[in-house]
């Protein structure tokens, strides 16, 4: 019983202690500064080291593990940036980098341009304030802007120019003079820069839609092809708020817009959104010119498309319409192709002969007919060669050897004619066709000049010719050998 009712004080006592400590721990608490108490959240942390090292060891592991962990994850992300770029090679340049690009470049020029400036800068600081960036305007006017380093300064008198106190008018007239001299070096980002600022600073500007038409242009040359139709649909936006009284300018420009951007999407090689443009496109509003572009866009993303049928109706349509435009032989090569893809080869072999004795194009597009006239029939001769329908080759490759009189262009030709004649078992055509060129007059004993190509057409005739020459005696001295035979036979039977 003694012991009990010791056992009992000794725990009354020890909780007493225990709610004192935590009624001092309390006041102590309520009479900290915000400077104690700051003090003592910093300290914090080391006196949990000191209580628990094994748990800094743990924390400094897991940061470690963290470091390792983000070290591949950065890796792995190099990796993919590394494989993006290789995927986009193919695109002149990337948008960020264009822009990047343009950002630096922009008013850089060599140190002596940039000084002299900076005195005439000076000089003017006297003058009303409202007349120094007209002032320097005129400067830059003054410069001969047909040599590069006076292009360059105008451009830094320009620049300094925005930098002052100018009207609305005087700014913009001065941005479109930034753009005009950029154009004549084809500075292209530089270009892009001004046209961004001008849209930021006057974006209810009437002249708005065209400047997207052009910054859309300009990006598109950057290979920035996704900037590039941003602005265009952004010109389609602009025309969907146009009042009534304004539908005409809304037609007009909604029908560009798409235009540029079945332009972009042709550059891009996404032919099928182009052909779905161009159909659903209004083209009473568009040039004799835009017409005719769209027909053949139309004509060439149906072949890329393999839409090989309605490819044949587009061509067919194009060379009516337009015989003589600078797109025609081009078009009459994917006409050929397509009947050729159909297996209409009569029609193909017929169109090649359109092809080639048409005449009637400006003298200023003639290498380009030429190109194509000697492709197109050519790629054709050649697959009815590689068919065995060498009947067909030959009449294609006698039409083409019309085209040109030089070697470079006949000696191939005229060889392929002896192989055709010769696959055909008739030799002495053949052997008169490699006979043209082993004894060619004018390149006789003249190796030297001749092209290692030509050099090894002419062996290759050669050695053909001779082939066929003792193929012939062969066979003339075989039938001097079983002629006597064959009337012996015939006398005792």
């Amino acid at each position: 019983m003694l012991l009990k009712k010791i056992f009992y004080l000794i725990v009354f006592l020890g909780v007493s202690v225990l709610f004192g400590e935590a009624e001092e721990a309390t006041k102590n608490k309520t009479t900290e500064t915000p400077e104690t108490q700051v003090a003592k959240a910093a300290l914090e942390p080391n006196q949990h080291q000191e209580k628990a090292p094994h748990k800094e060891a743990e924390a400094h592991e897991v940061a470690t593990n963290q470091k390792v962990e983000d070290s591949k994850e950065e890796k792995k992300s190099e990796a993919k940036k590394e494989a993006l770029v290789k995927k986009d090679s193919t695109v002149s340049r990337n948008e960020v980098e264009a822009k990047q690009e343009a950002t630096e470049n922009l008013g850089a020029v060599n140190e002596e341009i940039a000084r002299q400036v900076q005195l005439d800068v000076i000089r003017i600081s006297s003058e009303p304030k409202n007349q120094q960036g007209l002032m320097l305007i005129e400067m830059g006017q003054k410069q001969d802007c047909l040599e590069k380093k006076g292009r360059e300064k105008a451009e830094q008198y320009y620049l300094e120019a925005l930098k002052y106190e100018l009207t609305d008018r005087e700014r913009k007239n001065l941005m479109h003079e930034l753009v005009l001299l950029f154009e004549q070096d084809q500075e292209y980002a530089k270009i892009s820069l001004i046209y961004e600022k001008y849209l930021e600073m006057y974006p209810h500007d009437k002249s708005v839609p065209q400047i997207l038409v052009k910054l859309g242009r300009i990006y598109r040359k950057m290979g920035a092809y996704d900037s590039a139709l941003e602005k265009f649909y952004n010109v389609i936006d602009m025309s969907l708020s146009i009042n009534e009284n304004q539908m005409p300018l809304y037609e007009y420009l909604s029908t560009k817009a798409q235009l540029e951007i079945a332009d972009t999407y042709f550059i891009m090689g996404e032919y099928k959104k182009v052909l779905k443009l161009f159909a659903r496109m209004e083209r009473t509003s568009l040039t004799y010119e835009e017409r005719e572009r769209i027909a053949y866009k139309t004509a060439y993303s149906q072949s890329k498309t393999k839409n090989y049928d309605e490819a044949i109706k587009s061509s067919t349509t194009f060379l009516k319409n337009y015989p003589k435009s600078k797109f025609a032989p081009e078009v009459w090569f994917l006409l050929v192709n397509a009947y050729k893809q159909t297996n209409e080869y009569q029609n193909a072999i017929e169109a090649v002969f359109s092809m080639l004795s048409f005449k009637s194009y400006d003298k200023k597009d003639e290498p380009t007919w030429i190109y194509w006239q000697r492709k197109t029939a050519n790629e054709l001769a050649n697959s009815f060669y590689e068919q065995g329908d060498f009947i067909n080759a030959l009449k294609v490759y006698q039409a083409m050897a019309k085209l040109s009189n030089t070697r470079d262009w006949q000696w191939p030709v005229i060889y392929q004619i002896g192989r055709c004649f010769e696959k055909l078992k008739i030799y002495d055509k053949a052997k008169e066709s490699y006979n043209i060129i082993v004894t060619d007059k004018e390149w006789k004993n003249k190796d030297l000049n001749l092209s290692d190509n030509l050099k090894t057409i002419k062996e290759r005739a050669q050695w053909r010719y001779n082939n066929l020459v003792w193929f012939k005696k062969s066979e003339t001295e075989l039938d001097a050998i079983l002629e006597p035979r064959k009337r012996e036979s015939i006398e005792s039977a």
